[in-house]
């Protein structure tokens, strides 16, 4: 994505809602997760606690609904911007 090019809605729509949650918690954002009860948690960026990534649909919730782009903002402390090209980069979605 150039820098200077203005966001479509259909690609923040995609970025938000075709990239799998599991395979950003475990393998991009290095989150701790584990598997209890057939769902994957996730140590939530707002808290400490462990929240289940919900599998059926492309977000997680636990005191926040967060999708991809909040939870690279949150985890790596991103920028919306940063967080977008950050996503973009991995050609998950």
């Amino acid at each position: 994505m150039p820098h200077a090019q203005r966001l479509r809605s259909a690609h923040l729509c995609r970025l938000r809602n075709a990239i799998p949650v599991a395979t950003l918690l475990a393998g991009i954002l290095s989150l701790s997760t584990k598997v209890r009860e057939g769902h994957l948690r996730f140590c939530c960026p707002l808290g400490s606690d462990f929240h289940p990534a919900i599998p059926s649909v492309p977000y997680s919730r636990c005191e926040g609904t967060f999708k991809p782009i909040e939870l690279v903002m949150l985890a790596q402390g991103a920028a919306f911007l940063e967080a977008v090209r950050i996503l973009d980069d991995l050609d998950i979605a």
